[in-house]
């Protein structure tokens, strides 16, 4: 998405983002800007491992961490624009399946859950940016 698509938006408008990769965080966040930023992250897996705490080594599984400067800054450094969200301005929807470093890793953030089985009107009452 083109910043200049993304900072089109009107005031009190809220954009709302699907994409099919965990990875396309960074743009959206540059393109939109992350001061005063929320983020709601839906998925059955909570993408918070850092190459530290990861037991495959799968690249996907850092996408979270990442949009909250825990790992990869320097790729990260590479979208420009892009600056890390702090962890009181995410709620991670629907993780169902972590494994125990990833899990030790949420239950020490200030990053907010809702679990795969709790009812979403939920995560509004969460989302107090």
């Amino acid at each position: 998405m083109p910043a200049k698509w993304l900072r089109r938006r009107r005031p009190g408008s809220l954009p709302v983002v699907l994409t099919g990769n965990c990875h396309s965080q960074q743009a959206v966040i540059a393109g939109v800007g992350s001061g005063g930023l929320g983020l709601v992250w839906m998925d059955c897996h909570a993408d918070f491992h850092t190459p530290e705490t990861t037991e495959s080594g799968y690249f996907d599984g850092y996408g979270l961490a990442m949009v909250v400067g825990d790992c990869w800054q320097t790729l990260c450094a590479t979208v420009p624009g892009f600056v890390a969200l702090r962890e009181e301005n995410v709620v991670l929807v629907g993780v169902r399946d972590m494994e125990a470093g990833e899990r030790e890793r949420l239950e020490r953030s200030a990053i907010r859950r809702i679990g795969a089985g709790e009812t979403p009107s939920r995560v509004w009452s969460q989302c107090s940016w």
